[in-house]
């Protein structure tokens, strides 16, 4: 059998920016050349000359098909296949009162620009088993299994781009598993890298590295329209082990290896190096003073990068689930678009997931048929107790039952199900299968109001709340990556450049180590999310030129929390205006951490002083949110 899904998205943002304009200083020269005030005390006060203003506005439109099944039966199991096709469409429109002084209509208001963009996507996904232990073929092996995928986009401002990849992955035990994919790309540059308009901003402060000072320099920015395809080569090794500690404790290591050419970038800090490459982008006076600098989107040669991420990842549960009135709810949008080539189906409760009939019918309205269950606990219930379970034999809906939030199969509900299924009678358990597929939709069913108005959607990743009382949730992700290498050739003829080593193209460098940090505990409709960063020491190497400094920045942790209450679960208000009312309180960088810069005298830059970095810091803030 086949699955099509199709989804359908849009999205209107609007953002307004205000912008100082230059103050007007001519009577502040002439007061300070008459020595009517000291030039190295306060300053006079200047009237305020006004903003200007910038306006964009972006509308993106989406839609994607996916059609999805396993039409041919292999000797180690089932080939998966899938297709998808998609068109997505993007306009930005802005406007900025400074483009008239590069140009636009002198007395007609701000020139605009409007950026269009039409990209139609296409793909196929292959999925064969080579070896099974459950289906007895060459089971001595493990599991193997292969993937290919290959894909198209065709952009209406940029021509056809193809992508393609090939993985491999083993399973020598349960919950142990082993991955190597290699990935062939071509990417195009944003569109607003490629068209943004050319405006021109005064003033700004830049540190130069040639003269180991904070310069103000007028900054042109803007899109460059000469920008390549990026070509991308990665290769990526995986490993996810389940640790036998009890409960579902997982392990991942990731090696990822990266080489890509004609890779589109912000222009980078301006060191020695960058400099000698895009000297026609950086003016001097005959001093040798920057005063000005073009930061249109450049062009790397080559890059090339390695790194080694390691990761465990904790979830579980505390308390049994006890659910009041009925089936749990699935709540949830419309199916989110499904990546290409991922395999897996939308829930039972979203748009396209297979759909249960008539009481007493099973998937798609057919009758229960004692003969195909019997087959189906057969080959489910073949496996030996302590080993995963042949899932491919469980219809959808069931299985829909058995993925929790995450959408990955639930181990206690995959348990529960496996004791009610092999315990007993075909009969009896093929009732209580039926029963519960009917019970669900009917819970579906009462769900969307007595009028029989359609379910309303809840909102990607928002839980739905009914009156199950499912005990408490809890997940922890913590991950560490390491940085192996990462060089950057940025034309021919240019030195290459080492990014762990001080040749840095970023602001703030690239730190060889990072961690993140995401957690998270939830009881019937409250609950706490935790989300951490830390970002190891980095240092940016000046030139040979007098006056010129390296650079040292400390390494940076911050804290996020957010505290959440669902106020129509707790108040058990699932009607009217209390229904997807949601009261947070809000933490952002809880600690007030800012990057500390300092160069060779210890000094802080002006460019770098912590309150121009970071002028927010701590956030703290409440927020309200309801969903129709």
């Amino acid at each position: 059998t086949f699955q099509l899904t199709a989804t359908a998205d849009g999205a209107l943002e609007e953002e307004r920016t205000q912008i100082d304009q230059l103050a007007d200083v001519t009577g502040l020269q002439a007061s300070a050349l008459l020595g009517e005030f000291a030039i190295d005390g306060p300053l006079p006060a200047t009237p305020e000359d006004g903003f200007d203003i910038a306006n964009t506005q972006t509308l993106s439109l989406g839609s994607k098909v996916t059609l999805r099944g396993r039409p041919v039966i292999l000797p180690a199991g089932e080939l998966g296949l899938t297709f998808d096709v998609g068109y997505n469409w993007e306009r930005i429109t802005s406007n900025d009162t400074r483009s008239l002084a590069a140009g636009g209509l002198a007395g007609g208001g701000p020139f605009e620009t409007q950026l269009t963009r039409g990209d139609l996507e296409g793909g196929v996904n292959i999925a064969i088993p080579l070896t099974s232990r459950n289906e007895g073929f060459l089971g001595a092996l493990g599991d193997f299994s292969a993937n290919f995928q290959g894909g198209f986009n065709r952009l209406s401002d940029f021509g056809t781009l193809y992508d393609w990849s090939a993985g491999l992955t083993w399973e020598p035990i349960d919950d142990l598993q082993f991955g190597l994919t290699y990935i062939s790309t071509e990417a195009a540059p944003s569109l607003v890298f490629l068209g943004n308009p050319q405006i021109t901003s005064f003033n700004v402060p830049i540190f130069d590295f040639a003269a180991g000072e904070t310069a103000l320099v007028t900054v042109t920015s803007g899109g460059n329209p000469n920008l390549l395809a990026e070509q991308q080569r990665d290769w990526k090794a995986s490993a996810n082990w389940k640790l036998p500690v009890g409960g579902n404790v997982r392990l991942n290591v990731d090696y990822v290896r990266n080489r890509s050419d004609d890779v589109s970038a912000s222009f980078p800090a301006l060191t020695e190096a960058v400099e000698a490459a895009f000297a026609d982008r950086v003016t001097r006076d005959i001093d040798g003073q920057l005063i000005a600098l073009d930061t249109r989107p450049v062009t790397f040669a080559e890059t090339r990068a390695e790194r080694v991420s390691i990761g465990l990842n904790i979830r579980g549960r505390i308390g049994a689930s006890s659910a009041r009135g009925g089936g749990q709810r699935t709540g949830g949008n419309a199916a989110p678009r499904p990546e290409r080539g991922q395999e897996g189906a939308p829930r039972t409760g979203q748009e396209g997931a297979p759909r249960t009939g008539p009481e007493g019918a099973g998937p798609e309205g057919r009758r229960f048929d004692p003969a195909r269950f019997a087959a189906m606990r057969a080959k489910f219930c073949a496996t030996p107790q302590g080993e995963t379970p042949d899932l491919s034999a469980l219809p959808e809906p069931l299985l829909a039952r058995l993925r929790g939030s995450d959408g990955q199969i639930d181990p206690e509900r995959l348990a529960a199900a496996r004791a009610r299924i092999c315990a007993e009678g075909a009969a009896q358990a093929g009732r209580r299968l039926r029963e519960g597929a009917a019970s669900s939709q009917a819970n579906a069913n009462a769900n969307s109001g007595a009028s029989g108005r359609a379910n309303r959607p809840r909102g990607r990743g928002i839980p739905s709340f009914g009156r199950n009382r499912s005990g408490t949730r809890y997940f922890l992700s913590l991950t560490h990556t390491i940085e192996l290498d990462n060089t950057i050739l940025i034309a021919p003829g240019v030195p290459l450049l080492d990014q762990l080593d001080g040749d840095a193209t970023a602001t703030f460098g690239l730190p060889r180590h990072s961690t993140t940090l995401s957690g998270g505990i939830f009881s019937n409709g409250i609950g706490l999310r935790i989300r951490g960063s830390y970002l190891g020491s980095t240092a940016i190497n000046g030139s040979e030129a007098l006056g010129s400094s390296n650079l040292a920045i400390d390494d940076l942790a911050t804290v996020n929390l957010r505290i959440f209450a669902n106020i129509g679960q707790i108040t058990g208000k699932e009607s009217g205006f209390l229904n997807g009312l949601r009261l947070s309180l809000r933490a952002d960088n809880l600690f007030d951490g800012r990057r500390i810069v300092r160069d060779d005298a210890g000094d802080i830059p002006l460019r770098f002083q912590p309150l121009l970095i970071d002028p927010r810091g701590r956030y703290l803030g409440v927020q309200l949110r309801k969903l129709f």
